[in-house]
Formats: structure tokens, C-alpha cells, sequence
């Protein structure tokens, strides 16, 4: 049997991601049957996100979400809204290739100048640079042929949670709410359109991973993704 795990990581990898809607009324009770089961990292296991999605004129990213096709890339900027350590930033290129995830990320700890204007994600990554002074190849060189532009705001609360004996990781996303446009500021949370349930998402290295601990309760997954409904929702 495998040693109980303190941190699941998932840097780098190919991992496979199910996700589920979760009626708010029974979030309590998936809470407490993964707060009995499972972990809650020591460090970041609960976060406010901010995420700024980013899309071409076509809107390329969005019709690939909203027409379920199998492979598809999301362009995102992460804030922490509410760090006390760690990262402030995480700029990143989400892979899917069907169920099979991966993501190129750079975590970001210095702040971004007082009054800098979003434009791109490819002046973003120049404006990472310069204040980081440090290339980020990783992620300018899986960059599209065409501008990348901020596009949708989408705000949530994050409870993580790792699994004791196995690569999985439980993440349940609260209070998800949409703005247009990148200039939303921690003040006009309270203003966005919600999303009517929360949802609840497994990561693992294998498929197929649903523990025993959560077989009693009527799951179904479904596929989702936070950039796609948030702008439709807008439109």
C-alpha cells in the first residue's frame, strides 16, 4: 500500500479531470465527507480566484468550449486574491485533449505595476518578463499566430482537498460569478451573475478515479467549463 500523501502535484502532467454540478444545497454535505476522507493541504487549501480568460476576434477558445470539441486551449490569468503567501499570479495555457488535461504555467510573485492596463495575453507575458526579469519560453512559445485579448472575469471560491493514499486531487469551486471585461476589481464582486450550483472536480493520473467514499451520492458528470458559460451567460 502506498504511503498516505501530504501534497498532490500535478506540475507538468497529463491528468485526467472529471468534473460535477453540485446542487448548493448539498456542497455541506460533499464538504464534510471530504473534510473526513481526505486532506486539506496545509498550504492554499482554500483560495478566492480571480481569472481573466483570454480569446481571439474569432472567438476561437469560446466555440470550441461551448461545441464540446475534444481538443481545445484556454488562455487564463489567475489572481490570488487574497494571498498571504505564495503566488499572486498564474498565467497559464490549458490543454484538453478529451479527458486528458495538462497546463504550461508560470507562477508569478511580484505585483503587477499600480494602474497597468490589460491589453493582451502577449503583452502580459512581455509585462511578466520585464518586472520577473526572467524569459518565459514556456509560454510564449505555445502561443497562437493571432492576438490573444482579455475577454471574460470570472470569480470563485476554491477549497482543495488531496487524497491520503493516491494521486487525486478533489477541488469544490463556490460562489461563481461572471463580469465582462478585465477592469472587475475585489469592490464589484457582489455585482456579477452567479452561477445557480457549484461544482466539484477530481484530477487524478489514472481515469475513472471515483473513491468509495463518495459512491453514495448522485453524482453525474458533466462537462463544463467556467470561460464558456461565463461568456455565454453574458451575451
Amino acid at each position: 500500500m502506498r504511503e498516505p500523501s501530504s501534497h498532490v502535484d500535478f506540475t507538468g502532467k497529463e491528468i485526467f479531470e472529471v468534473k460535477f454540478a453540485v446542487h448548493r444545497s448539498e456542497t455541506p454535505l460533499l464538504l464534510a465527507i471530504l473534510r473526513h476522507n481526505t486532506t486539506v493541504p496545509k498550504r492554499f487549501g482554500h483560495a478566492r480566484i480571480k481569472t481573466i480568460y483570454f480569446d481571439d476576434r474569432m472567438d476561437t477558445s469560446f466555440y470550441e468550449s461551448l461545441e464540446g470539441e475534444p481538443i481545445k486551449r484556454e488562455y487564463r490569468l489567475r489572481v490570488y486574491m487574497d494571498r498571504t503567501e505564495g503566488a499572486r499570479y498564474s498565467l497559464e495555457i490549458k490543454k484538453r485533449n478529451n479527458t486528458i488535461t495538462s497546463k504550461v504555467r508560470e507562477l508569478i510573485y511580484e505585483e503587477l505595476p499600480s494602474g497597468f492596463r490589460i491589453t493582451s495575453f502577449h503583452s502580459l507575458i512581455r509585462a511578466f518578463e520585464e518586472i520577473t526579469e526572467r524569459p518565459l519560453f514556456r509560454l510564449s512559445s505555445e502561443l497562437p499566430s493571432v492576438e490573444l485579448f482579455p475577454d471574460t472575469v470570472v470569480f470563485y471560491d476554491r477549497v482543495r482537498f488531496d487524497d491520503r493514499h493516491a494521486s487525486v486531487r478533489y477541488n469544490v469551486d463556490t460562489s461563481i460569478r461572471v463580469f465582462p471585461g478585465p477592469t472587475t476589481t475585489e469592490e464589484t464582486v457582489g455585482e456579477g451573475l452567479c452561477l445557480g450550483h457549484d461544482v466539484f472536480e477530481i484530477k487524478s493520473d489514472k481515469p475513472g478515479i471515483i473513491p468509495f467514499f463518495l459512491k453514495g451520492l448522485s453524482l453525474e458528470p458533466f462537462s463544463f467549463s467556467k470561460f464558456a458559460w461565463g461568456k455565454e451567460f453574458l451575451l
